[in-house]
């Protein structure tokens, strides 16, 4: 079960499994980035952290803003109470899909640290080996028609349990070196109610970003591997 603790101003939830208790600064960039066995690596918006804690290799991403009100605040949320902060409400979201048996990133743990009426936040997972995100995939090689179905059978997946991703795009999907695909960074994700009309918004997304990166950034996509995925989708 996770354990919760506050400490500072800051809220952290973590894995019981952790032996090392966490404090804010684990949650810092500055606190890893002089490490020899911390790298950089692209997740979702921006750069995250591969650190290691404890002899296992993980991933930190600080919340970052996007678009115009990034320039107004790169990393203040406005405090609506823990449980509606993004960084709770991911870690739940991915404890709620592996239990659930879905491809994501195991949650380790997440902080958040209010000053006032606003907070900055940052979330732990356990790092992926021997992936590669799906636009440096198609950046590089065409993805087997095979491969779409079956991309399509584990965005099924997903939408059977109720999950929504804010960001479907080739950025945040993973495939590793055996063929298997992960569904990263959900900030903003959330879960919904029952199967409707919602879960044909994050397709349409997904489908229009495609279209234009194979313009803009060259990716070996074609029409008939869509065909595919919703082959996959609707089995």
């Amino acid at each position: 079960m996770p354990q919760t603790s506050d400490q500072s101003g800051c809220h952290i939830i973590q894995q019981d499994t952790l032996s090392l208790k966490l404090e804010p600064q684990h949650f810092s960039v500055d606190f890893w980035i002089d490490q020899t066995d911390t790298s950089r690596f692209a997740e979702g918006r921006g750069d995250a952290l591969q650190v290691n804690l404890e002899g296992d290799s993980l991933a930190l991403r600080q919340y970052r803003r996007g678009g115009m009100v990034r320039f107004i605040s790169r990393d203040r949320y406005v405090w609506l109470g823990i449980g509606k902060s993004r960084p709770w409400r991911e870690y739940n979201i991915l404890l709620h899909a592996s239990r659930a048996g879905l491809p994501v990133p195991e949650a380790v743990a997440a902080c958040v640290c209010r000053r006032g009426a606003l907070y900055r936040g940052s979330i732990m997972t356990r790092f992926i080996p021997r992936t590669r995100s799906l636009t440096a995939y198609l950046r590089e090689q065409e993805l087997p028609s095979a491969l779409w179905y079956q991309l399509g059978v584990t965005i099924r997946q997903f939408h059977a349990q109720q999950i929504k991703h804010a960001d479907l795009t080739s950025d945040n999907i993973l495939i590793d070196d055996d063929n298997r695909f992960f569904l990263v960074d959900f900030d903003r994700a959330r879960i919904m109610k029952d199967l409707g009309d919602w879960q044909w918004r994050p397709l349409y997304r997904f489908q229009q970003a495609l279209q234009k990166r194979q313009k803009s950034m060259r990716l070996i996509y074609r029409g008939e591997n869509w065909l595919s995925l919703m082959d996959g989708y609707q089995a």
